[in-house]
């Protein structure tokens, strides 16, 4: 399955696509992507999300994520860190006394403008400015600057990156996952997923719920904190067909059932 994936990813992937999702990793800060968006794509086989519903969830994450950030600034904020920056660092050049720690400051505002300035700046770089200082005595100096990096959170061109990036995984992922499907019945195999899918249609044929009504009289399901959406959709579908009208079980039809997990284990709780 590893292997049809990397291929139906390769297939989708055309380089105008990577360079947009490369040159938006970078500003944000995501070394590993690519392995994160295969990691997506495990996790959409794996919960049954269909490709189209997939695509969909880029916009519904970036509303969320950023729904925990400020508004975003009516201020163009790289032209107020670059006017900031040249307005502190003459006082800070003037008033230095030689300590290493200011030295490494001035260098760092220095940088960081000539990278604003030239439209390569990572986010990454107005943290390290907000939070970088010099020596005690030139604090209050350097506090402008501190204060414009600060507001990075605010900034639009960062709430655009995350929604272009968040789209653009999910749309590859998307479209992953639907040539990987395709490329699955070219070849005429199945993987897990697809075997997970055939044993939930066998539980709906009465015939199969009779012959497991015969059998089984104890269900004890071990690690049940990494049962995933569909394993529980057929367990809970089986176990409700022993209900009566009213939504209760039949008293000596239902097989005793034991769940066993810890939720602090859950691999979909890492995740």
């Amino acid at each position: 399955a590893g292997a049809l994936v990397r291929e139906a990813l390769d297939a989708v992937s055309d380089s105008e696509t990577l360079q947009r999702i490369v040159a938006l990793a970078r500003r944000l800060g995501i070394d590993d992507w690519d392995e994160k968006l295969k990691s997506l794509i495990d996790q959409a086989r794996a919960n049954d999300i269909a490709p189209d519903r997939c695509a969909t969830f880029g916009a519904r994450n970036a509303k969320d994520l950023l729904g925990h950030f400020p508004a975003p600034s009516a201020e163009d904020l790289d032209a107020a860190l670059v006017r900031t920056i040249e307005r502190v660092l003459p006082e800070l050049e003037q008033r230095a006394t030689g300590k290493k720690n200011t030295a490494e400051y001035m260098a760092l505002a220095r940088d960081t403008m000539r990278v604003v300035q030239n439209g390569t700046a990572t986010w990454a770089d107005w943290v390290k400015l907000s939070k970088a200082v010099p020596e005690a005595g030139l604090k209050t100096q350097a506090q402008p600057v501190m204060g414009v990096a600060g507001r990075f959170a605010a900034h639009p061109k960062l709430r655009q990156d995350i929604v272009e990036y968040l789209s653009a995984i999910f749309t590859l992922g998307a479209k992953a996952l639907d040539a990987y499907s395709q490329r699955k019945r070219e070849l005429g195999v199945i993987d897990f997923v697809d075997q997970e899918h055939l044993f939930l249609g066998l539980l709906e044929k009465p015939s199969v719920r009779s012959v497991l009504s015969e059998e089984l009289e104890l269900l004890l399901v071990d690690e049940f904190q990494d049962t995933n959406p569909l394993q529980w959709q057929g367990l809970r579908a089986w176990l409700e067909s022993y209900a009566d009208a009213e939504g209760f079980a039949v008293a000596g039809e239902r097989p005793t059932v034991f769940m066993v997990g810890d939720p602090k284990q859950s691999i979909y709780g890492f995740r």
